[in-house]
């Protein structure tokens, strides 16, 4: 599935950033339900970056960063994210 459902614009809070990816809604692949648990942030801010990482593996997401988009790509194929 490829597409956008949902997104933040900075600045935002911790609590609207977690109540966006709750909306995220599981999607069916071949009949099987899957939730989101890998979560591929992208932001250029090295600090953005960590506070990602810190308050979604809090909530129990596994959580990979990229720096631009190119890094982006690459991750993705790799990593094979849920959410980015």
């Amino acid at each position: 599935m490829v597409g956008s459902d949902e997104y933040l614009t900075k600045p935002f809070t911790k609590d609207s950033l977690l109540k966006t990816i709750g909306r995220t809604r599981p999607f069916a692949l071949e009949e099987i339900a899957m939730a989101v648990k890998k979560i591929l942030i992208v932001d250029d801010s090295p600090t953005d970056r960590q506070f990602f990482m810190e308050t979604l593996s809090k909530h129990g997401y596994q959580v990979v960063t990229a720096e631009n988009g190119d890094e982006a790509i690459i991750k993705s194929k790799s990593e094979k994210p849920d959410l980015i």
